[in-house]
């Protein structure tokens, strides 16, 4: 948990890096190629136990829900483009977990002295 409460604060330090430019704002009703990723990676992840089908319906909004809630964001249900970076980019959950690995042992090694 400790670690999660770590990654929760450090989520706003990433902003900055997200590349937005290629995800739509997805929402209940929505359908497509987009749909579909977010569908697959949430499976992948365990939030998501339905069908593949490219249909935003409301089983991937509990999902959605569930991994902001688990991230420490608001669970809207809906994937704006900053949550789909964050989902869909299998480095960014790594670069967040490294960052506060450094900070965590900087900060171990300042109390030392």
């Amino acid at each position: 948990y400790e670690i999660m409460n770590k990654l929760r604060g450090l989520n706003t330090a990433f902003e900055h890096m997200v590349d937005t430019t290629r995800y739509v704002h997805l929402k209940e009703g929505a359908s497509g190629e987009y749909v579909r990723r977010l569908q697959v990676r949430l499976t992948e992840l365990g939030y998501l136990t339905s069908s593949v089908d490219g249909v935003y319906t409301p089983p991937v909004t509990e999902a959605v829900k569930a991994y902001q809630a688990d991230h420490g964001l608001e669970a809207t249900g809906t994937a704006n483009a900053e949550l789909q970076k964050m989902i869909l980019d299998p480095t960014y959950e790594k670069q967040l977990l490294l960052t506060w690995l450094e900070n965590h042992n900087e900060s171990k090694g300042s109390d030392k002295e």
